[in-house]
C-alpha cells in the first residue's frame, strides 16, 4: 500500500460522512496489523505524517479517547505527479 492509497482513503471516509481516527482509516485503507503493529498503529502513523505534511490537522478528541481528523483544501485537493508516486512492487 502506498501513501496515496491512504490518504484517498481518507477522502471517502469525509464522501461517507464518517468521521476520519486512527481505526476509522486503518478499516477504510485496508490496513493490515504486523507482527509489531496492529493496523490502526500504523493508521495513526499516517494521519501523523499527513498532519505534517498539511493534508490533515486535529479537530480534537472524542469521548471515546480518539483523535478525530479533518482533511485540509491540501488534503482534498493534492494528485501527485505519476513518477512521485513509487513504482510498483
Amino acid at each position: 500500500m502506498q501513501w496515496y492509497d491512504v490518504l484517498l482513503a481518507a477522502r471517502r471516509l469525509v464522501a461517507k460522512d464518517r468521521l476520519i481516527t486512527a481505526v476509522t482509516l486503518a478499516l477504510e485503507a485496508g490496513i493490515e496489523a504486523t507482527s509489531r503493529s496492529n493496523g490502526s498503529d500504523i493508521a495513526a502513523a499516517w494521519l501523523h505524517k499527513f498532519h505534517l505534511w498539511g493534508y490533515v490537522r486535529h479537530d480534537g478528541d472524542r469521548s471515546e479517547g480518539f483523535k478525530v481528523w479533518v482533511l485540509t483544501k491540501w488534503g482534498i485537493n493534492f494528485r501527485p505527479k505519476e513518477a512521485a508516486r513509487g513504482r510498483k512492487k
